[in-house]
């Protein structure tokens, strides 16, 4: 199982709960569980949805309407990231269509937000899941520079897991990480049993 961001929570769930049906785990910049204190959004570029989203999902929804995408959220190698290995399709391969597309996702979000409102939900929630269930080997794979799930998120997961490995990205930020896609496939083919 694969899971980058706020997708590696679901990741971890999965090894959790289906463990005779997953046999290893690989998460990009995965967000820790909520502890509820202030040391969980240290380092956050821009914390205001998660917040939010500790007050309830009307509270989210409201940050939601006035939110702006602030294109600083991305290290410079994320925006080479995104205008080169990861660019979707179409899209202009340069920083400011980026910033446009940052622009207009927040519109988007604005106007229907809820996919959105219920991941943060879901991100300050108790999880549903025991990480220390969880047998599969656990790969977490971490930019330092990322400024949207700081490092030590990374270091909370593998505190609590049986089974993990961490490989810290010194240059990497929050979507630049991904760079590391072929080498993670490489790792879970290693120790997949």
């Amino acid at each position: 199982v694969m899971g980058s961001s706020s997708g590696g929570s679901h990741a971890l769930a999965c090894a959790a709960q289906l463990p005779d049906r997953v046999s290893a785990v690989v998460c990009f910049a995965a967000v820790a569980p909520f502890t509820g204190d202030e040391h969980w959004f240290a380092g956050m570029a821009d914390d205001g949805a998660l917040r939010a989203a500790t007050a309830g999902r009307a509270a989210r929804m409201r940050h939601a309407e006035r939110s702006e995408f602030d294109p600083e959220t991305f290290t410079a190698a994320d925006h080479a990231a995104l205008s080169s290995a990861w660019a979707p399709t179409g899209v202009a391969a340069d920083r400011a269509a980026w910033s446009a597309m940052g622009v207009d996702a927040g519109t988007a979000g604005r106007a229907c937000p809820d996919g959105q409102v219920d991941d943060d939900i879901a991100l300050v929630s108790p999880w549903a899941a025991d990480l220390a269930a969880v047998e599969a080997p656990v790969l977490l794979v971490q930019g330092d520079e990322d400024r949207v799930v700081p490092r030590r998120h990374a270091e909370r997961i593998a505190h609590t897991l049986g089974q993990s490995e961490i490989w810290f990205r010194p240059d990497d930020g929050h979507i630049s990480v991904l760079d590391a896609c072929p080498q993670a496939m490489d790792w879970v083919l290693q120790v997949a049993r």
